[in-house]
């Protein structure tokens, strides 16, 4: 990305070949202030680039063509934040009118332990017993290998019959864990009583 950005192909990892020049990692000589750099110029780029840039808070488009999006974020991504997809919800709520007009066809849900991983399959979270990764299986992610797909059937119902997704419950593949995701900016809150890992002691506040 960097490469593209600087249009020096030196700063690209050495896996990177083209006919200008191939990688050389260079992209480890940037300090702070040179990824700032080379980021605004991957801004500046943006039209040549085919404004390839996944940012427009603007989903007028998709809210005038009756479309559905349910995004998710794990909480424990190792890769890329969750702040930046709370970041990217704020913006586009105020370029559609607020919270409430955006969530009438877009909404985002994070999702606790889940690591950088869109088959749901790593966590990235420590499990407090063994100071170690939590086993996946008993983390609470979606399910799509098994069939219960649960984002996925919660977006279908949004679509075919209205019902718009505001809690969605997960439970560990070897069921020891069950936990609720809420639609974002709700959260996912403890009553007060009950068992610490089932679905049934928190509500979405």
């Amino acid at each position: 990305m960097v490469a593209v950005e600087l249009e020096d192909p030196a700063y690209a990892q050495p896996g990177f070949v083209n006919a200008s020049g191939n990688g050389a990692d260079r992209w480890n000589t940037l300090d702070y202030a040179g990824l700032a750099r080379a980021h605004q110029r991957g801004i500046d780029l943006q039209p040549q680039l085919g404004d390839i840039n996944t940012d427009d808070p603007d989903l007028s488009g998709a809210r005038d063509s009756d479309l559905k999006v349910l995004s998710y974020h794990g909480l424990a991504d190792d890769f890329i934040f969750a702040q930046g997809s709370v970041d990217y919800f704020t913006r586009a709520a105020a370029a559609s009118g607020g919270t409430d007009i955006l969530t009438e066809f877009n909404r985002l849900f994070l999702i606790p332990g889940l690591a950088h991983d869109p088959t749901f399959s790593r966590a990235a979270s420590i499990d407090p017993t063994t100071r170690e990764a939590t086993n996946v299986n008993k983390v609470p992610l979606p399910q799509p290998s098994t069939g219960r797909d649960e984002l996925f059937t919660a977006l279908r119902n949004w679509v075919e019959q209205g019902q718009a997704p505001s809690r969605i419950d997960l439970s560990s593949p070897d069921g020891s864990v069950t936990l609720p995701l809420c639609s974002y900016p709700e959260k996912v809150t403890y009553s007060g009583s009950g068992s610490s890992t089932d679905a049934a002691s928190y509500a979405c506040k």
